[in-house]
């Protein structure tokens, strides 16, 4: 019963760092899109 939960828990926050590191993923990459947008808009108007 107690190896089970602890299982279950360990299990929870694998999934849960994984998620984390997806999202930062996720928002590195909205970043350098925005960041290639603002320049490629600078270049345009310069």
């Amino acid at each position: 019963m107690m190896l089970r939960a602890r299982a279950g828990r360990s299990h929870l926050g694998l999934k849960s760092s994984l998620q984390a590191n997806f999202m930062r993923n996720l928002s590195a990459g909205a970043i350098a899109n925005l960041a290639t947008f603002k320049t490629s808009d600078i270049y345009r108007d310069g």
